[in-house]
């Protein structure tokens, strides 16, 4: 399922499309952090990687309006065009700082925060691994 998320965002030519790309790549993370059900820390990380991964989303989603309130479209081409064509104030620059981050924060190889690492610990010898 991440390879097709991440195959959808690669040939997406609209920010709806990228966004849906996004969301199924990030569902398989977010099982894969719960993949270990002996571990407590790995169900309470995989909670805590949907909550940041919410998050996210929402300003994700809240940077897809703003843009398209601006441009008219969410065609990434036709976004490109309009930005070229006219001058851009403070208000297009504030859609991009509203898109760009989130997609980041989901793509990021390592987890965001010690607390996301519970999943991708080892278990210690003599534990309950």
């Amino acid at each position: 399922m991440a390879a097709l998320g991440m195959g959808v965002m690669v040939s997406s030519g609209d920010l709806i499309s990228l966004y849906v790309g996004v969301e199924l790549q990030s569902l398989a993370l977010y099982v894969l952090a719960a993949l270990n059900p002996k571990r407590a820390e790995s169900g309470e990380a995989a909670l805590k990687y949907f909550v940041l991964g919410a998050f996210s989303s929402a300003v994700f989603v809240y940077g897809i309006a703003l843009t398209y309130g601006a441009t008219g479209s969410t065609n990434l081409p036709q976004i490109a065009d309009y930005l070229s064509k006219n001058v851009v104030a403070g208000g297009e620059r504030e859609q991009t700082r509203a898109i760009v981050p989130p997609v980041g924060v989901r793509l990021w190889r390592r987890p965001p925060e010690p607390a996301v690492a519970e999943a991708s610990t080892p278990p210690t010898e003599g534990g309950d691994g």
